[in-house]
């Protein structure tokens, strides 16, 4: 861990490092996946953007310094980019306030292997022609499945983005400026309820 992390992303108790050994995985459509859970913190149901979405890898020790993690965002190759084929917004909405799962993220595990150390980097907000919805609250949390591997259910109206590749070490978020706007797109498929599976969550 990191004293005092860059960007947004909060010390202590609140950022954990996490190895990809450590996940655990689920089944989606019979494919392997590790999973990934967004609580979104927003104040009175407010949606909110996911802009940016990146998963980078290393090898040896976990970073230390806030500017070596710095200088893996700015100029390091992400194992993962949501926005690496063109601009991608996920426009997502929230439950209120803490404590409520918003979003998971399913990434397949043959795309990340089973070592080495993750950290997730978000944005979330405005994209750069100004659409999306913005942080109205606290900051924004990430949870890593690490349980036994169960079948992730169908239906459902929480937000459900399946990405090409992800794993777990640090967090790093940043909020980005922009006006709160109704009717936030809604993607399909909830992860199971927080209470069933808390014992298996772990906080980045």
């Amino acid at each position: 861990s990191i004293a005092n992390p860059p960007y947004d992303d909060k010390a202590g108790q609140w950022t954990h490092d996490l190895l990809v050994s450590q996940l655990g995985t689920v089944t989606y459509n019979g494919h392997s996946y590790y999973q990934f859970y967004l609580d979104a913190n927003q104040e009175a149901d407010g949606p909110i953007s996911l802009i940016a979405f990146q998963i980078f890898v290393t090898s040896g020790s976990p970073y230390t310094s806030s500017s070596d993690l710095t200088a893996l965002v700015s100029s390091g190759t992400p194992a993962f980019d949501l926005n690496g084929a063109g601009a991608v917004r996920v426009d997502i909405s929230s439950q209120n306030g803490s404590g409520s799962g918003d979003m998971y993220i399913l990434v397949p595990t043959s795309d990340i292997g089973d070592s080495g150390n993750l950290y997730l980097y978000a944005g979330f907000g405005q994209d750069a022609s100004g659409g999306g919805y913005a942080s109205n609250d606290g900051f924004e949390e990430w949870y890593a499945y690490e349980g036994p591997s169960p079948a992730v259910p169908d239906g459902g109206g929480t937000a459900l983005l399946l990405g090409a590749a992800l794993v777990a070490l640090a967090l790093l978020r940043r909020k980005l400026g922009g006006l709160i706007k109704p009717k936030p797109v809604r993607l399909q498929n909830p992860p199971p309820e927080e209470s069933d599976t808390a014992p298996f969550l772990k906080r980045f």
